[in-house]
């Protein structure tokens, strides 16, 4: 199967591949599932070094609207970009590898919603896969349901993840050069609330039109994440205080707090050593407008070094005590 000349090309989907032979097969073919026959998936493989890139190609032998970009090991970010890059479609769509369309017309509801509306962006509901089970996307602060069709402006929204169930014109994010931080982590966020900000405004259906897969493994991140995430936070909190994005603002600076989980496997990194989380995180904080006199590994020093000094003194008088 073919999608025709460049110009019949109607959503470009892009999936970024690290290592998800398990999960990757199921998510390419809800694409290539679609209703929508003028697509394209653009698969990136980011230096895999499992199945992936065999079940790439197999793919691509039987629909050619498979398109292949093979990459040293970058991230996702970096990946997406090639993506972006190579994409022809009227709107980009994003689909991570081991993520799934919950049906057949998705793509096509939101892309003739986008159309019809002369939209940016279109976007509808999400849903949750959890353990085999399939629910409504509902966390403490957000539900990612919603609940009718209608032109909805950023400001009022203001959310800032699951920017997978949104699809947005190639040449919006062309013009205004909107990209994908290369960074290990939270570069979605930043590229979700970019997007949102430029475009203004967006439509929605409320029909379910993304399925994320919640991770089975306990986050645990590098020093080069945390790094990443923390220059994340600090690219989304400017834009927020810049536009005046009062909630977002507020829900970012909350996550971040020394006393959320994020905030504690922050101080975690930094008490074991890691300098440019220091200097990052005290970014967030001036940002945040909470007062951080010293760093935190300058405290650490500090109070190592005075054991350290009362060490010395108790071994010098040891040492002296025993030579009486």
């Amino acid at each position: 199967m073919t999608a025709g000349p460049e110009t019949a090309i109607a959503v470009s989907i892009i999936t970024a591949v690290y290592n998800e032979e398990r999960f990757l097969e199921n998510a390419i073919n809800s694409a290539l599932r679609q209703s929508l026959k003028n697509i394209e998936l653009i698969c990136i493989d980011d230096g895999s070094t499992d199945g992936s890139p065999q079940i790439l190609s197999r793919l691509r032998e039987i629909d050619d609207r498979v398109r292949i970009i093979t990459q040293e090991n970058m991230g996702a970010g970096a990946a997406r970009n090639a993506g972006l890059k190579a994409a022809r479609g009227s709107y980009i769509a994003f689909l991570d590898a081991d993520d799934m369309y919950p049906n057949e017309t998705c793509l096509e509801e939101l892309y003739k919603l986008a159309v019809t509306h002369q939209a940016k962006i279109a976007g509808g509901s999400l849903l949750f896969l959890e353990n085999g089970h399939t629910s409504r996307a509902i966390t403490k602060s957000d539900d990612f349901t919603f609940h009718a069709s209608q032109l909805v402006k950023y400001r009022d929204f203001q959310q800032a993840y699951y920017y997978q169930r949104f699809i947005y014109s190639r040449d919006m994010l062309n013009k205004a050069d909107i990209c994908f931080p290369e960074y290990r982590r939270f570069q979605d966020v930043v590229f979700f609330v970019r997007a949102m900000t430029e475009g203004c405004e967006f439509i929605t259906t409320e029909a379910p039109v993304y399925i994320y897969r919640k991770s089975e493994n306990y986050l645990s991140l590098t020093d080069q994440q945390i790094n990443d995430m923390l220059r994340g936070y600090i690219d989304v909190l400017t834009i927020a205080k810049t536009n005046g994005f009062s909630d977002l603002f507020s829900f970012l600076s909350g996550r971040i707090s020394a006393d959320n989980s994020i905030g504690k496997m922050v101080n975690s990194s930094i008490r074991s050593g890691n300098q440019t989380a220091d200097k990052l995180y005290a970014e967030v904080l001036d940002i945040c407008g909470k007062k951080d006199n010293s760093s935190h590994i300058s405290k650490w020093k500090r109070k190592a070094d005075c054991r350290s000094k009362r060490l010395a003194v108790f071994l010098k008088a040891l040492f002296f005590g025993f030579r009486k």
